[in-house]
């Protein structure tokens, strides 16, 4: 048997050759963007795959190469120009991003090497065209080898969930993903561009709106919500100040970042969710009212939170991100945000609008927040580290407070809660627990704004669903509308407790 092999070999020795070369100049690319040992394992691996198909079918060879060969030669590009990070997050953004800021991307960032990537291209589709056309093989044990081969790789791969790991596998799985929710992503651009330019002059009560989304709070850990432990200190100080405004009950509408987001800042429900395809955000609703929007944002990227979340961040006239590429467990700590204000001048009268998306205290904990800004030096357990992630946000959230000084609005609020115990954390539970809905609710005015006095005591026996948050804050600011006068309706923020936590779960 062992000399039958040598000699398929032998005589199929341009074949085999050319096909292995072949399937390490596909790859090559990947390896200008590994970082890790398991980045080196997985571009071994794939290049086996693609190897091993060539010993069973040719124009199958052919054809992944092709795919594989246009999709590393973009990575290429965005290691050049960008320096890696999370590559299939990146390929995904540029599938959903809009036609023209495509061209203006293409007009900004093309170099001398993009030249070199595209001989590299050139070359490669050459090689493939020859291999295909010029190459043949006639061997049995190599083609029936390579096929036992290749099922129990990828078996073994399948088994122990590495596949949607390995490249080219997580490309081709990240564009099929972009191509799902990029129909949704232009209707609603589309929907933007069409909207009549209105302007309105009447005066809003603020000449400053910060609208700050905590990612993973659960109020039940502030000790501004009387936990135990001084979690909060600064809002508790604030708290206490004429002009702090507590909410006690209060409901996220949905327990996943990329639902909660879109309904709070538009009009969409749980019920109707793509309702915000066709609806305008608060940042569209503060600009007709001659507000500048800021979007700074320190959320990893990960699509399937930020094909809907973009959509409505793209609004803004400035936007800012810490870095969209990393992972959540390399992320910068929220207080980076911070760098974002010092290039903005927010000390004159301007009408001004800030978005800011924390990571808060995002799974793992113990990764948002230095060691020398915490409430345990040393945690014990899970919920000592979750705690630590708290008392971090509170520190954070005292820096940007300080930041204003006169007619401001300052809210902070949650996009979800999260489930926090020993035995079991996090979120996105199905079914869900009542911990990744009950979320705070606090808002600061610099001035007297006998609405939010009202807002409290309404909120004191009726429980605020934040799928109204939309309304609310253009209530606070003094847009008044019909769905906003809560003179007419003290219930309009208010819903049955009996049905909160019965909502459809949208991942079904």
């Amino acid at each position: 048997m062992q000399n039958k092999f040598i000699q398929e070999i032998t005589l199929n020795k341009k074949y085999f050759i050319f096909s292995l070369l072949l399937s390490i100049y596909i790859f090559l690319p990947q390896f200008f963007a590994i970082k890790s040992i398991e980045s080196v394992c997985f571009s071994l691996i794939s290049i086996s795959i693609l190897f091993f198909l060539s010993k069973i079918n040719k124009l199958v060879f052919v054809l992944i190469g092709l795919a594989t060969l246009l999709i590393n030669s973009i990575v290429l590009h965005i290691v050049i120009h960008w320096g890696g990070g999370n590559l299939d997050a990146r390929l995904q953004t540029a599938v959903l991003s809009p036609t023209q800021e495509a061209f203006e991307y293409l007009s900004t960032y093309i170099s001398w090497f993009d030249y070199f990537i595209l001989l590299y291209l050139a070359a490669g589709l050459f090689l493939l065209y020859k291999f295909l056309m010029n190459h043949n093989h006639s061997y049995k044990l190599l083609k029936s080898t390579g096929l036992y081969l290749l099922l129990l790789l990828m078996i073994g791969l399948s088994s122990i969930n590495l596949i949607k790991n390995v490249t080219p596998f997580n490309y081709f799985l990240s564009l099929n993903q972009a191509y799902e929710w990029r129909p949704i992503v232009v209707e609603r651009a589309n929907f933007l561009a069409k909207q009549e330019r209105i302007t309105y002059n009447k005066p809003l009560f603020y000449d400053k709106i910060i609208i700050i989304m905590g990612e993973s709070v659960n109020r039940n850990h502030m000790s501004i919500y009387n936990y135990p432990l001084n979690t909060t200190p600064f809002l508790d100080y604030l708290a206490n100040q004429p002009h702090g405004f507590v909410f006690d009950n209060v409901v996220a509408p949905t327990n996943q970042t990329r639902y909660s987001i879109p309904i709070m800042l538009t009009d969409a429900t749980v019920e109707h969710f793509f309702d915000f395809i066709t609806s305008k955000s608060l940042i569209g609703t503060f600009k007709e009212h001659g507000y500048k929007s800021y979007w700074f944002s320190n959320q990893y990227r990960k699509i399937k939170h930020d094909a809907y979340i973009d959509t409505i961040m793209n609004e803004a006239d400035i936007i800012k991100t810490v870095d969209s590429s990393t992972s959540q467990d390399n992320a910068n700590f929220d207080m980076a945000l911070l760098e974002h204000f010092e290039k903005i001048n927010i000390s004159n009268n301007e009408k001004q609008i800030f978005f800011l998306h924390l990571l808060g205290s995002h799974t793992s904990y113990k990764k948002r927040y230095p060691a020398n800004q915490v409430l345990f030096p040393n945690p014990k357990n899970v919920i000592e580290e979750y705690d630590n992630s708290i008392y971090y946000t509170d520190t954070v959230l005292e820096k940007i407070f300080n930041k204003f000084k006169d007619k401001f609005l300052f809210i902070y609020l949650s996009d979800h809660g999260e489930l926090i115990n020993i035995n079991k954390n996090g979120h996105g539970f199905i079914p869900p627990y009542k911990d990744e809905y009950e979320i705070p609710l606090f808002i600061y005015s610099s001035d007297k704004n006998d609405r939010l006095k009202e807002l409290q005591e309404v909120n004191k026996n009726n429980i605020f669903n934040m799928e109204s948050f939309n309304e609310l804050v253009k209530y606070i600011a003094g847009i008044d509308d019909n769905k906003t006068k809560i003179s007419n309706n003290a219930n309009v923020f208010a819903v049955d407790p009996t049905n909160i936590f019965n909502y459809k779960d949208l991942e079904k």
